[in-house]
């Protein structure tokens, strides 16, 4: 899973908990049988500045080539049987590079996963799944909307019980990338999250996350493209407000670490907004 936004990295482009894939945003609990959750995670960005393979640093980019997006990505998910839980993501954004535009879904993903360890007497909780990007982006989108790719992807989703003040999540997902057309596959990628939430009370929990990927070189004709690898971090601040046991407002930014990434092109900050609905 990459979107093709001028070769931005995936973290830019599908900005979800803290500028990651969809999946990356869900917790090691699953929901319980029958249990429902909706979820819009709304995202702005505009590239800044683009990476020079020649000099090995980020540099400002001229305002033509600017991406400027909003959106959000509005989430459906079902509690199933035997401790399972169904859920499907649809990206809803418009994006602007110079005098072209773009509005419309992006591509969907869908996800499977299986509570390994869920009994509230554990020190943490664990789920792991399959998810697959599903091409549902426009195909004459311009600038892009999504890779048009079918994608599969693995999981693993932890998080600790409080100690103290503090809890701990840790997700980790690996994607098998598709092909763009007949002769271009994109890149295997690994991503990751690393949060921890300080719960100063039920109502308010600020939190501070690290986010991640790597992703490898596309193939086109089963030869690699030299340059094309990707490798993105940032960290994020959030704040959980919850006024309701059923209802999250979570604000948020993220800062991409230009130190720590190589390729494509990033923003200065992420600005964001989480509202989540869980029934019953």
């Amino acid at each position: 899973m990459r979107r093709s936004c001028l070769g931005l990295p995936l973290l830019v482009c599908a900005v979800s908990l803290a500028g990651g894939t969809p999946l990356v945003s869900f917790t090691g609990a699953v929901l319980k049988p029958a249990q429902l959750n909706g979820w819009v995670n709304g995202f702005y960005w505009q590239t800044t500045k683009g990476y020079s393979w020649t000099d090995g640093e980020y540099q400002a980019l001229p305002e033509e080539l600017r991406t400027t997006a909003f959106g959000a990505d509005v989430l459906a998910g079902v509690g199933l049987p035997f401790k399972s839980e169904l859920r499907l993501v649809v990206p809803v954004q418009s994006r602007t590079m110079g005098d072209k535009s773009a509005a419309g879904i992006g591509d969907a993903t869908a996800a499977l996963r299986y509570g390994v360890l869920q009994s509230g007497s554990l020190p943490v909780k664990l789920a792991v799944g399959i998810g697959a990007s599903l091409p549902t982006a426009a195909k004459d989108a311009n600038p892009s909307l999504g890779d048009r790719t079918l994608d599969l992807g693995l999981g693993a989703w932890a998080n600790t019980i409080q100690f103290g003040p503090l809890v701990g999540h840790l997700r980790l997902l690996y994607w098998f990338n598709g092909k763009t057309n007949d002769t271009t596959k994109v890149g295997d990628m690994f991503e990751y999250l690393a949060d921890v939430d300080f719960v100063l009370s039920r109502t308010f929990i600020p939190q501070v996350a690290f986010t991640g990927y790597v992703q490898g070189k596309q193939q086109v004709n089963g030869q690699e493209t030299e340059r094309s690898e990707r490798r993105y971090n940032a960290a994020s601040l959030l704040l959980m407000f919850k006024p309701l046991p059923m209802l999250v407002i979570r604000p948020k930014v993220s800062f991409p670490l230009a130190g720590m990434s190589q390729g494509g092109a990033l923003p200065d900050l992420i600005p964001g907004l989480d509202v989540w609905v869980t029934i019953p």
